[in-house]
């Protein structure tokens, strides 16, 4: 019922009738004073993404649907000790009930951006290719979303985009052989030209 939007209201009488768009309007208020705090960041911030995690099936589509910007964005400020709770929280709590090949959405309009933000605010490879697997198994042509990437997002963001994209799709990386054939080519044009030049 999770993953089907038009399911919402029937979900929703299943719980006890609470405020809970309340309590999300306070966790997004929330993620905003993390930069402030100076203390106690790490578990203020895990307690906030499992709080949040907990939260999901107890809201609308039209909230849930935010979420996976809102915690991919929460890299630029929280901890590095906390990346990986983020993307974990993105891959198996979010993504999964937000992102559909069949249905557009505002996770769906917003995933080149959320793999944009990963990719810029985190090094760590493993955490890409969990996040890029896990977007994979949810949506078609994800190669089109790393295209965007390298062709439009920060400099950052471009080198795992290009190196994601070989890795996945190894098709699309010429061979060493098939690079030289193309350089031998592109010098024999370039002698022809050169002469036709002398000649006239």
């Amino acid at each position: 019922m999770l993953r089907r939007p038009d399911q919402d209201a029937t979900r929703l009488a299943l719980y006890p009738s609470l405020d809970y768009t309340g309590l999300h309007r306070a966790l997004v208020q929330l993620f905003d004073i993390v930069p402030l705090l100076q203390y106690g960041v790490h578990g203020f911030g895990q307690s906030l993404l499992h709080t949040m995690s907990c939260l999901v099936p107890f809201l609308e589509h039209s909230l849930i649907d935010t979420l996976p910007y809102l915690v991919a964005s929460s890299l630029a400020t929280f901890p590095v000790s906390l990346h990986r709770d983020i993307v974990n929280t993105l891959c198996h709590y979010l993504l999964p009930f937000t992102l559909s090949p069949d249905v557009e959405n505002y996770t769906s309009s917003s995933i080149t951006a959320i793999v944009m933000v990963v990719f810029q605010y985190t090094d760590v490879t493993a955490l890409h290719c969990q996040l890029l697997e896990t977007v994979m198994s949810r949506r078609r042509m994800v190669i089109r979303d790393l295209f965007c990437i390298i062709a439009h997002g920060t400099v950052s963001a471009r080198l795992p985009a290009a190196h994601l994209l070989f890795h996945y799709w190894p098709a699309l990386n010429p061979s060493s052989a098939d690079r030289r054939g193309h350089l031998l080519k592109f010098t024999a044009l370039l002698r022809h030209n050169h002469h036709h030049l002398l000649v006239f």
